[in-house]
């Protein structure tokens, strides 16, 4: 222990081992051989220091003088002494060598209270964050293990139980842990362990809200908690659940105050009425105080407070007062844990209600489904008996069954339609090895009852004890499992909901693809229809290993109402009443819940007592509206779409595509059951569940596989890496003569990292990856002849469904599945994929028949990380080595073109095998921009009446060594510019024919008011080319990017040019870190072009000013010009924006509504101690990346002036701590002031063009086939 202290302080008064002059002696690397002091241990001020000690518990020849001496003079030991510093030592005054034959002292727990009290023992007492604040070094934890039998001679702290007891007391972990037996040392060394881990984690212990998202009538929101202790003491770790919460037309939250299901919205303000029992409105905000998330009831005085609740200091040392409590005197009660809230549901509520009669009339059982691939071949196989591959975990689960079916795949004679051997079933669950972590007792049942008892657990109940007795009854000696007894509203029961972190909550209703309307479509129309009422459920994944399906009610939008069953007439005939439902579903219910087959070996590590965290599904959902099934005969007739056999209306479903982001680390399953022709790989995958009826069970449709096969070298299916990336469709919908058509579907999936730190390997696997997978492989395919005016008939399905395994192959004829690569930086640079939209750019109003128009998308967008690790930055004074890394990696923005036209420029069908056929190079992925920073969010695409947008942004969050990055040194020394863009496609016009030559088809007669894409790339250095460098109306794609980030914009009615004329000005402003709501601004010098000055000018007043009409004009262009028979297109390719944040980075993706523009970044803190960062929300110009020339989150003045003719418009407002994301949009019935859309300061909504708003731009919320960016109005 004297030893310790000197390892931990670096303080080398404590060596033992000393030279004749009573020096350190040293090795050869300088450092004394006790301990070394060239790399001091204490790095991080918020770190926790430890000390393990193990043993016997007898003090042997603790004679040592030094000491000794240290124990009676302990100042002797200090580096540098001060007035503050505490010399008494330990005050038990009890130091001893005590009277027997080992030579034993009492000088050990002197020792631990000097770790608790070490400050003046430091060598250098301070830790110098990144922003060069000092602060003090933490104390040091002693944990005392001993092994064996303790004695009991001696008196006083000579008797070994009392000197261990007050070591760990003075140590500051109140007890030592005796460890009889090897069974017990191990428990002991666990929960020390486990001890330790929750301390380290006890800065993230705050319960954080990952994200959220609205629907009709209701906001939804996820949070998660790391760790969550009870008022008995409970903990619970890594938990979440996901509420509901009213939300009013105008964008105010409101809870369920008086649990009716009915938003009746209290008048009230101000939290001033206890009586009041109206729906209370609500506010979240990260509190300064307690370092949380809580809420708050006193709307205006928050917003008078500085964005605090009122009297939230009153409540450090306790939590707020539950809402009904008599407030103390001397206290504000305005704010409210976020526990404590009166959501309109809450679905770890329910799963904790779902077995009692609370609110119930009788107990829910969960459906927890699951899909083993017993026969191994790929297919979902379902044969209407026990050998089902799709089942029900529960205590009937027909393991026996499945392994049969497993079993045939190794024998001689293989039944049609199997795959290659493969091993048990039950194996892929528990192996051998880990049955005696659940059970027991052995024998023959010893497998089926561990498989038992990890069912349970999964389904909700806790296993608290080891039984050497069959105590509980359920014929099986249980295992003690984790526990998640947690108490809330004085029950003590399961917390059986897990962490939702990235996985936004999705809620799902009535049809919302929109084909009818936007391409007029008839069968989409009935389709519907048919689903007008749909119950909405909300979907999200969990890190519990699930897929959750929750029921959100029937949403009544006249009286803002959800109800118990579907509506009659617009009425409710069975309202909530008290929370409750009554015999059916309950608001916030689970009504299943999926486990995907490739998580399946993962689930025992959810169980263990000493669990460490994992993902599991951690992906949001995306949902898809196609037209891949056939439609039941119910469906026909006069009143077809009543009945409850019509479910696939017009031969449409509604499909959700589920993944795992880092979930489903790679497993062989060789590695589970030894058997080496068992080729399979469980790893990060993607799944498929028809969700059309939400009254029934989903039906999956099937889950990606990969076995481990290869074929000459080469992987025999593509690996996808982890799922981080969102897929998208691709469609293609053809004439099959006179008002009929077919429509061909493919799911686009981007491969992601090879490792769970972000970071990817410089091999084959590495390569970025876009895989095509036709849905037809789900169900079987839809020959020509099964098609009927545009539907697909009953009975025509084919009988040949494929494996959901993506060939490692580009499409081919014979396979429309496969691989595109990305092409490579260099000649093994590796890269991963962001997610992905797809994009239908040119749609034609004018249909040939009155199928409406055969709607195809054009391309396929997304970005990439380029790279494969990070590195360090050189080191910071103060700082440890290695504190400062980057990304050491590009990024590019790319799209996968489907469009395939003829030589006139007439869109045609086309299928993946012919998407290379058109380039000369064979390479149908093109290159748009070089971004030079990573790019992980999806691009967003709009249209402004001339030319097509295409908006992204840069930026990476994958893990710690992310936090740091700026940009600084990245590509081998470069300084590049983390930013965001907005990139017009490049088209064809006079000046630009030479790009003709990448085509294997000439196009005749295409001129540039035609608006035909070259798909060529815009060639712009950000890094080493400005703006005078900009080539204004030249070559399409040779113009440049315009930075745009130091023009600021006058608000135009009080523009002291007058005749609300908005000019502009160099300014680079931030907001201030003391003040978040005052702009802080310096001169910039260049942010115009200098050679283009006349361009921007207007002459006003006998002075050349700049403004925003002649900028909109010079960036965006004017159209075409008729300098000749074809036509010059004009302006530049487009702006980009440097993020003015050190660090601040885009992770999600932009919304575009009526030429705004809004996208949010995110800046994580610097320092490793500060797991949060701040976020900003972005509101600029379409067309010019500038501010608007009105007010969208408000006017200021450069640094707080007060010239009433100087106002400007603010392009950005700070949204506080936390991670912001991908903004939801909420457009309100009426143009009115929306205080709390965009928190935390009021915001209006701009006058919406809804000429250009015929957009489809629905991906944000986890929706949409394609986005549709151009209106042809013939």
């Amino acid at each position: 222990m004297y030893t310790a202290l000197g390892y931990y302080t670096q303080n080398e008064k404590f060596c033992l081992t000393k030279d004749e002059n009573g020096a350190c002696v040293t090795g050869d690397d300088g450092n004394p051989v006790d301990f070394p002091v060239d790399n001091d241990p204490v790095q991080y001020w918020c770190q926790d220091n430890h000390i393990l000690l193990i043993t016997e518990g007898e003090s042997t020849a603790d004679i040592n003088a030094d000491v000794a001496a240290f124990a009676e003079s302990p100042d002797s030991h200090y580096v540098e002494k001060l007035a503050e510093d505490n010399v008494a030592g330990d005050a038990a005054g009890d130091d001893t060598n005590c009277a027997d034959s080992l030579y034993a002292a009492t000088f050990l727990d002197d020792m631990t209270w000097w770790g608790q009290e070490v400050w003046p023992l430091y060598k250098d007492r301070y830790v110098v964050d990144p922003d060069g604040v000092k602060t003090q070094k933490s104390n040091i934890f002693t944990h005392v293990v001993t092994t064996g039998t303790l004695s009991a001679t001696g008196a006083g702290e000579c008797i070994p139980e009392i000197l261990m007891q007050a070591a760990a007391v003075n140590g500051g972990t109140e007890n030592y842990y005796p460890g009889e037996d090897p069974e017990k040392l191990e428990k002991n060394l666990y929960a020390i362990l486990d001890d330790i881990l929750s301390r380290s984690s006890s800065g993230s212990a705050a319960s954080v809200i990952s994200s959220s998202r609205s629907g009709a009538g209701a906001v939804y929101q996820a949070v998660f908690w790391p760790n969550f202790e009870d008022e008995d003491g409970n903990t619970v770790s890594w938990v979440g659940d996901v509420h509901g919460l009213f939300m009013r037309s105008d964008g105010r939250m409101y809870e369920d105050t008086d649990r009716d299901g009915m938003l009746s919205p209290s008048s009230v303000t101000d939290n001033s009425d206890p009586a009041d029992t109206d729906d209370k409105q609500v506010l979240f905000y990260f509190s300064d105080a307690v370092n949380r998330t809580r809420a708050c009831y006193n709307i205006d005085g928050f917003y008078s407070n500085g964005l605090q609740c009122p009297g939230d200091a009153d409540w450090i040392d306790t939590e707020c007062p539950t809402p009904g409590e008599a407030c103390e005197q001397g206290r504000t009660c305005d704010c409210v844990e976020i526990t404590d809230i009166k959501y309109l549901w809450s679905a770890n509520d329910q799963l904790r209600d779902m077995d009692t009669s609370k609110n119930r009339s009788t107990p829910v059982q969960r459906k927890i489904f699951t899909w083993n691939d017993a026969n191994n071949n790929g297919i979902v196989d379902l044969y209407g008996n026990e050998k089902d591959e799709w089942f029900q975990l529960n205590s009937a689960t027909p393991w026996s069954a499945l392994n049969s079916t497993a079993a045939e795949t190794r024998e001689s004679a293989v039944p049609a339609g199997y795959g290659p051997p493969r091993g048990p079933v039950t194996e892929d669950f528990l192996t051998s090895f880990d049955w005696g972590s659940f059970v027991s007792n052995d024998g023959s049942d010893m497998e089926q009852d561990a498989l038992n008892a990890l069912v349970e657990w999964l389904e909700g109940y806790d296993q608290l004890n080891n039984e050497s007795s069959d105590d509980n009854g359920n014929d099986r000696l249980d295992k003690e499992l984790r526990s998640r007894q947690f108490r809330i509203g004085g029950d003590t029961k399961e917390w059986r909901l897990g962490d939702i972190i990235h996985s936004t909550p999705l809620v799902v209703s009535k049809p919302a693809e929109a084909y009818h309307y936007i391409y007029r479509d008839p069968t989409y129309s009935k389709f519907a229809d048919k689903w007008a009422t749909r119950r909405n459920v909300v979907y999200f994944g969990g890190n519990d290993g699930m897929l959750h399906a929750v029921n959100a009610g029937f949403y009544i939008e006249n009286t803002n109402q959800f109800c118990c069953s579907e509506p009659v007439s617009g009425t409710c005939s069975d309202p909530v009443v008290n929370g409750s439902c009554g015999a059916l579903p309950h608001l916030g219910d689970e009504l299943w819940a999926y486990i995907p087959y490739n998580l399946q070996p993962h689930l025992k590590c959810l169980a263990g007592k000493f669990y460490s965290h994992k993902y599991f599904v951690d992906q949001r959902p995306r949902v898809f509206d196609v037209q891949i099934f056939e439609e039941e005969a119910a469906c026909t007739g006069t009143n077809g779409l009543l009945s409850e056999d019509c479910i696939h209306a017009g031969g449409w479903g509604t499909i959700l595509v589920g993944s795992m982001r880092f979930g489903g680390a790679p497993i062989t399953a060789v590695e589970l059951n030894g058997l080496p022709e068992d080729t399979r790989e469980f790893s990060s995958s993607f799944f498929i569940l028809d969700i059309t009826n939400p009254e029934a069970d989903p039906v999956l449709l099937g889950e990606l596989t990969r076995t481990t096969d290869t074929v000459n070298g080469d992987d025999t299916y593509a690996d996808l890496n982890y799922t981080t990336s969102s897929p998208s469709m691709i469609i293609m919908r053809n004439s099959l003569g006179t008002n009929n058509t077919r429509t061909d579907w493919y799911l686009a999936m981007g491969s992601g990292p090879t490792n769970q730190d972000g970071s990817n390997d410089n091999t084959s696997k590495g390569v970025g990856k876009i895989a095509v997978l036709p849905l037809a492989w789900l169900q079987g395919s839809l020959p020509d002849t099964a098609w009927s005016a545009g539907i697909p008939e009953s009975g025509k399905l084919a009988a040949d469904k494929q494996a959901i395994r993506i060939p490692n192959t580009r499409p081919s004829y014979t396979s429309q599945a496969g691989v595109f690569l990305v092409p490579q930086v260099g000649t093994t640079d590796p890269s991963y994929i962001s997610d992905l939209i797809s994009v239908d750019f040119d749609v034609e109003l004018t249909a040939p028949d009155n199928l409406g128009a055969r709607y195809r998308t054009d391309a396929l967008y997304f970005g990439t990380t380029d790279g494969t690790d990070f590195s360090e930055y050189p080191p910071t004074p103060g700082l440890p080595d290695n504190d400062q890394t980057y990304w050491d990696g590009g990024g590019r923005l790319f799209r996968l073109v489907s469009k395939v036209v003829d030589s006139s420029g007439t869109e045609g069908n086309s299928k993946p095998s012919n998407w290379a056929s058109r380039w000369a190079d064979n390479e149908p992925i093109r290159l748009l921009a070089d971004v030079k920073e990573p790019m992980v969010g999806a691009p967003v695409v709009g249209f402004d009446g001339t030319s097509f947008w295409v908006y992204a942004g840069v930026g990476r969050f994958y893990d710690e060594r992310d936090k740091t990055d700026d940009g600084r040194l990245l590509l081998s020394g470069v300084n590049s510019k983390i930013s965001f863009f907005g990139i017009k496609e490049p088209i064809f016009d006079a000046a630009n024919t030479s790009v003709l030559n990448d085509w294997n088809d000439m196009l005749f007669g295409v001129t540039c008011v035609d608006n035909v894409l070259t798909w060529d790339t815009v060639d712009w250095n950000i890094n080493n080319q400005n703006n005078d460098d900009l080539n204004h109306d030249g070559i399409p794609g040779k113009r440049g990017l315009m930075q745009v980030d130091d023009i600021i914009v006058a608000e135009g009615t009080t523009s002291r040019l007058g005749n609300n004329i908005s000019y502009l000005d160099c300014m680079h402003c931030k907001n201030s870190s003391t003040d978040p709501s005052v702009v802080e601004c310096t001169a910039a010098s260049e942010c115009f072009p200098i050679n283009d000055l006349d361009l921007l000018s207007e002459d006003i007043g006998g002075s050349k000013v700049q403004t925003f009409p002649l900028l909109r004009s010079y960036i965006a262009g004017n159209g075409c010009t008729s300098e000749d028979a074809e036509g010059l297109s004009t302006g530049l390719d487009g702006w980009y924006r440097e993020f003015h944040e050190s660090r601040e980075r885009n992770l999600g993706q932009g919304t575009l509504l009526g030429g705004l523009l809004t996208y949010s970044t995110y800046q994580p803190f610097n320092d490793k101690c500060k797991v949060e960062g701040q976020s900003y929300l972005y509101g600029v110009h379409y067309q010019t990346g500038t501010a608007w020339t009105e007010s969208v989150f408000g006017l200021f003045k450069p640094n707080g002036g007060t010239n009433a003719d100087e106002s400007f418009v603010k392009d950005r407002v700070s949204l506080g701590r936390g991670l912001a994301t991908t903004p939801s949009l909420h457009v309100a019935p009426v143009i009115r002031p929306l205080p709390h859309l965009f928190r935390p300061v009021p915001v209006r909504l701009l006058r919406l063009n809804r000429t250009i708003f015929l957009l489809k731009m629905l991906r944000a919320e986890g929706r949409a086939g394609q986005t549709v960016v151009k209106i042809n109005r013939k």
